[in-house]
């Protein structure tokens, strides 16, 4: 407890500094001398966004060094230095991509020379770049317009790097372990569920609209401090923006079952593809608030899809064909309807349907030359059908579907900030709402499975993971980086926090689940097996519900060793906190000894020391340089993992699983007071004694979040002939 306290301590002494994961800027830096290479102190450096008429301005320090930090990315920027006595010199059609410093350097002849020439040195590309250590791909605003897409996602260019596999994998790890920003807003699945990696992937649905990102980065080794939150690859975007230009766009997609060829039955006769649309309606519009002050830009995007389950029975023309008789799936549903008052479904051909809108609404304003705040809201409402599942063995009836549902709602406030000539600050504060639920939308009803010829299965009532299935998230992120500039130093100070809550409803079999063996067991009332998830506390249906803290201090000197070295070294510690205590279970301590359910791996302190280096073999031609770095990244546990050890003491929950009950156990009542348990009268009937033993999940107290330690060495080479 002594090292937490230390650690907050420390958090309430720093000067505004932050969370800093989420780099959204870019910046510029270089020196001016004369033609002697002597260095020009006090001369003055402004640079010009020229689609806002945004300013940046500065002036050397007395070695003639200049730094030019939170400044947007892209471009066309004009830079132009002027010094008392010199000629003015401009750089004009600079382009700054996010993330990244560039070196531009300017070289002033005095006033009573005539100027022969623009003598510019600046540093133009991307990869051979003072400020490149790490493994990274920046994807630009031309690459998203020109790369094919097929799900609209940022996924899909992740192949654009090489450390990039399949299913949006980084650097060999699972997608779970990315880190993705979005205006320096975490737009990960912290919980976990989403194979996608991103919230809303349960509904089919990207949590941004491509057509909104400007450009993003892709790092798997950047060994500035300032990321983490990874051990896979880090994703880091930022969104379009208003300029003085009024202008907008609309686009459309679509495509139905006309651009699907015909599909094959077992028997080789051709069939067509059944009843599938998809389209996808975008459009932005950005501009002037106010000319070079104010700005805006708004994003919509509607996409629908509904796509056939091409699984029919017998007598049908379907691709693929559940083979048991008609008489049979007929019998199934007239019993369930007329001895047990629920209505199945049928068996007709279905579709299943997604629909999602998003919405981003972003104001830029310039609140004076040197401060300038952006607020940012990002809203995405998603749903898709699911809970029907049709093959050759297992065929499911139409009233088992449920719809996820999935609403979220993003917001970051940023202010960015130059105090004198050599110090910086950026300061974010985001909050994200996430709201997921799996909604029945017919008569709920246990999930019934019923053998047929001792070989096929017919499920009918409620998925027995759906009954009770719903998940709320909020996070909350404060962000502030200060960065201070002397010298040949750039040293940056900072503290990440990240405050999470999550409240998870999760109780399998909630309405109880039964298999039959046959359709005459069925009738009979005769399970051959019984689950049912019943709680042992006040609350019938207790939510997994706690808060995490993830609390992370660093500082970094950059430092521009010679002319053409510069050094980056960093050190991060980042803490996992976790206030809320799971269920004390008495049982644990008896049975393992020095564990207990009320212990949690809150504190464990994770180091992540860097050092980056860049050395352009060339000495300023900028056409050779070797680059590297060696340093430790922390990552995140999905917290799903960690959830389960507040759902799954054993005092929270009793479990059943029983097998070849008796005839009268199959309570068909989504009612789940009356689904027989141990302990009641209708539970002794059907034989089901008292639960001795039940899962237990535990965490040790020394267990740590995930880290790797990478290590980069490259060397990049200008090729001849452009």
């Amino acid at each position: 407890m002594r090292r937490i306290s230390l650690m907050l301590l420390c958090l309430l002494g720093l000067p505004l500094a932050g969370y800093a994961q989420g780099v959204t800027t870019a910046a510029l830096t270089g020196t001016v001398t004369d033609e002697r290479g002597d260095p020009l102190p006090g001369a003055n450096v402004v640079a010009v966004h020229e689609p806002t008429g945004t300013q940046y301005g500065t002036t050397t320090q007395i070695d003639g060094r200049y730094a030019l930090l939170n400044l947007l990315p892209g471009g066309p920027y004009t830079v132009t230095v002027s010094f008392v006595g010199y000629q003015t010199r401009r750089e004009t059609d600079l382009m700054l991509p996010l993330g990244q410093t560039r070196v531009l350097d300017f070289t002033l002849a005095e006033a009573t020379v005539e100027l022969q020439a623009l003598e510019v040195v600046g540093v133009r590309s991307s990869v051979l770049n003072s400020d490149r250590t790490g493994a990274r791909t920046n994807i630009d605003e031309t690459t998203i317009e020109r790369v094919p897409t097929i799900t609209r996602s940022l996924a899909d260019f992740t192949r654009l790097t090489p450390q990039a596999t399949g299913g949006f994998s980084l650097a060999g790890r699972n997608n779970r372990y990315n880190n993705i920003q979005i205006d320096g807003a975490t737009l990960n699945d912290v919980f976990g569920l989403s194979g996608t990696g991103m919230p809303g992937g349960q509904a089919d649905a990207q949590p941004i609209s491509l057509d909104a990102i400007q450009e993003f980065n892709i790092d798997i080794a950047p060994f500035d401090v300032r990321y983490n939150g990874f051990t896979g690859g880090s994703i880091n975007a930022v969104t379009k923006s208003g300029t003085n230009r009024l202008s907008g766009s609309v686009r459309y997609l679509g495509r139905n079952q006309n651009f699907v060829g015909d599909l094959k039955t077992p028997d080789g006769e051709t069939v067509p593809f059944g009843d599938f649309s998809e389209y996808t309606l975008v459009g932005n519009l950005g501009g002037p608030i106010q000319p070079n002050r104010a700005f805006f830009f708004v994003n919509a995007e509607y996409q629908r899809r509904k796509t056939p389950l091409d699984v029919g029975v017998q007598g049908s023309r379907a691709a693929t064909i559940f083979p048991v008789a008609l008489d049979s799936l007929n019998r199934i549903i007239e019993i369930a309807r007329t001895r047990y008052g629920y209505d199945p479904g049928g068996f007709d051909p279905l579709s299943n349907g997604t629909d999602n809108f998003k919405l981003l609404a972003k104001i830029d304003w310039n609140l004076a030359p040197n401060h300038r705040l952006t607020l940012r809201h990002n809203y995405v409402n998603a749903d898709k059908d699911e809970g029907i599942s049709r093959g050759t063995f297992s065929f499911d009836l139409s009233n088992r579907r449920w719809i996820f549902e999935s609403v979220q709602n993003s917001t970051v406030l940023e202010l960015k900030s130059t105090f004198g000539t050599n110090l910086f600050n950026e300061a974010r504060l985001v909050y994200t709402r996430i709201r997921d639920k799996r909604t029945v939308k017919a008569q709920p009803f246990p999930q019934v499975s019923i053998l047929v010829n001792n070989r096929y299965t017919v499920n009918l009532g409620i998925d027995r993971f759906s009954q009770a299935n719903a998940l709320d998230q909020d996070l909350w992120e404060f962000t502030d980086n200060l960065t201070y500039f002397r010298g040949k130093h750039t040293i940056t100070v900072g503290t990440s926090n990240q405050i999470y809550r999550f409240s998870n409803l999760f109780i399998q079999d909630y309405y109880g689940a039964y298999e039959f063996n046959s359709i005459a067991d069925f009738e009979a009332g005769r399970p051959s097996r019984y689950f049912f998830s019943y709680s042992l506390l006040d609350d019938p249906k207790p939510r997994a519900e706690f808060t995490a803290y993830q609390l992370g201090f660093y500082v970094q000197d950059q430092y521009q060793a010679t002319p053409h070295l510069s050094v980056t070294v960093g050190l991060r510690v980042d803490v996992p906190l976790y206030p809320d205590k799971p269920l004390y279970n008495p049982a644990v301590p008896e049975a393992f000894p020095g564990y207990s359910t009320a212990t949690t791996a809150s504190g464990n302190l994770l180091w992540s020391p860097r050092l980056g280096f860049n050395w352009d073999l060339s000495k300023g031609a900028r056409t050779t340089q070797l680059r590297g770095g060696t340093g430790i990244f922390s990552g995140r546990t999905p917290f799903v993992w960690i959830s389960n050890q507040y759902s799954n003491t054993g005092v929270d929950f009793g479990r059943v699983d029983a097998r070849n009950l008796p005839e009268g156990c199959f309570v068909p009542e989504p009612d789940p007071a009356a689904q027989p348990r141990p302990g009641t009268p209708l539970g002794t009937t059907c034989g089901l004694a008292p639960i001795t033993t039940t899962e237990v999940n535990l965490i040790d107290e020394d267990f740590k979040f995930p880290q790797v330690w990478r290590t980069d060495l490259a060397l990049d080479q200008q090729l001849p002939y452009g």
